[in-house]
């Protein structure tokens, strides 16, 4: 797994599995400008990972970019 955080690629999940960014940050207790901070790259604490885990059924490596 890289180090490098997408923030790509949790709007992705998000949008594959047809939820509202409202939605997600209200479960993981952030606001949804935040999240939208996270979407451009600002790589968010281990307790709203795992939050973001918990909501979207996957493992935190789904949001880190590839080593290729």
């Amino acid at each position: 797994m890289s180090d490098k955080f997408s923030g790509k690629k949790v709007r992705a999940l998000i949008n594959d599995r047809g939820l509202k960014v409202e939605h997600v940050a209200r479960r993981i207790g952030v606001t949804p400008s935040y999240l939208s901070i996270i979407f451009g790259g600002k790589r968010p604490s281990i307790k709203v990972i795992e939050g973001l885990c918990n909501v979207l059924g996957c493992g935190a490596g789904e949001f880190f970019l590839d080593n290729d």
